[in-house]
């Protein structure tokens, strides 16, 4: 092949989707013989295929010729590096070839990946309840529940559990209207003055933040790593939940969300009744249960 540069070719290293490059490693890869000359208008470069084999070994020899600047190069390989140089060269041709293909296709996608598929059952209504509750204030919590247990005679690294569970939750006081009657309204002959008897305030049951909740940390032994294999549920966070509720329902037992229940409520009347015409509006509640 003749060219008319008369600069000798200097091998480079090409990049994976480079189009160039590639010449050195195509010809020394096939080639039992190459060699670039010199010529008055350029240089020519050649390489010779041979049939048989040379003996196993890889031997390299260079000769620069007669001329300035010419080269020669020999590479003694066996046959069967040959062979392998080939095929490996068919499979990057293969893949390049893919790979340029891909642009006038569609994308054929992951013939592996997988897909959910949603099963579940149209909810069923089971009942419907009246609300007779007013929910007066709210306490938020964020509670840490530290939990181990422990084996006899055994040491926590074979048999033992330790769950940090950060748990974020709230519980609300509740007013309940629903035991009003005529006795607990009092209303003024002229209608101007209002009294209002309630029940104190309850706390409701907590409700813990799933997705606001985690495990900062669990430890487990030996023994109940191996167990987990076969548990369905291994590590379920439903105790640590229970646990949590517990803790949130007494914290909120002992501060003011009671007192705050109460003064709330009795806003919330007085603006009510205010606004109907009342002008004189007393709510007053039932002493709390011990």
């Amino acid at each position: 092949m003749e060219d008319g540069d008369p600069r000798m070719p200097a091998p480079r290293a090409a990049g994976g989707l480079d189009e160039r490059g590639r010449g050195f490693v195509l010809i020394g890869a096939l080639a039992d013989a190459w060699g670039v000359r010199s010529l008055p208008d350029g240089k020519a470069t050649w390489f010779v295929l041979e049939r048989g084999s040379y003996s196993a070994g890889g031997t390299y020899a260079l000769n620069m010729g007669g001329r300035r600047n010419d080269m020669t190069v020999v590479v003694a390989r066996s046959s069967r590096t040959r062979g392998l140089a080939i095929a490996c060269l068919l499979v990057f041709a293969v893949f390049l070839g893919a790979g340029k293909l891909g642009n006038f296709l569609p994308s054929l996608g992951n013939p592996f990946s997988s897909k959910t598929v949603d099963r579940t059952q149209p909810p069923l209504l089971q009942s419907l309840a009246d609300l007779h509750e007013y929910h007066a204030a709210k306490a938020n919590f964020q509670i840490i529940v530290d939990t181990e247990k422990d084996a006899r005679f055994l040491p926590s690294i074979i048999k033992g559990e330790r769950t940090t569970y950060e748990a974020v939750g709230s519980v609300d006081a509740i007013v309940d209207f629903s035991q009003l009657d005529d006795r607990s309204i009092q209303v003024s002959q002229d209608h101007k003055s209002v009294t209002i008897l309630l029940p104190a305030p309850a706390v409701a049951e907590p409700v813990v933040d799933p997705e606001a909740s985690k495990v900062a940390s669990r430890k487990r032994g030996l023994l109940d790593r191996v167990g987990g294999v076969f548990s369905d549920n291994p590590t379920s966070e439903k105790e640590l939940m229970l646990a949590a509720g517990v803790k949130m329902r007494d914290a909120a037992a002992a501060s003011d969300l009671r007192a705050k229940a109460e003064e709330n409520t009795r806003h919330m009347l007085e603006g009510m009744l205010g606004a109907l015409g009342y002008s004189s509006v007393t709510v007053t509640f039932s002493p709390s249960p011990a």
